[in-house]
């Protein structure tokens, strides 16, 4: 499920939450450049759906004080613009 997408004019962020090949929940941040086709993907497992809301919700208030708009938010996100 994507979470929230984050972008600025040069770059992008992708929150999303997804279940490996174990069947585990992992949270996935999926970044990189608008401009050129480096990104890169870090993986977080987590326990559940809301704990991985919680750790989504961090991390995009931390994109928006580097200047990220949301583009897509989840609505189960109840975050100011």
């Amino acid at each position: 499920m994507l979470v929230a997408r984050l972008e600025t004019d040069t770059k992008y962020y992708e929150i999303s939450i997804l279940k490996d090949l174990l069947n585990n929940l992992v949270l996935v941040y999926h970044y990189g450049s608008k401009r050129t086709k480096f990104s890169q993907r870090k993986n977080i497992l987590i326990d559940s759906v809301e704990a991985g809301l919680k750790l989504a919700e961090k991390n995009i208030k931390l994109r928006k004080r580097h200047k990220y708009q949301a583009v897509y938010l989840t609505p189960k996100l109840a975050l100011p613009n």
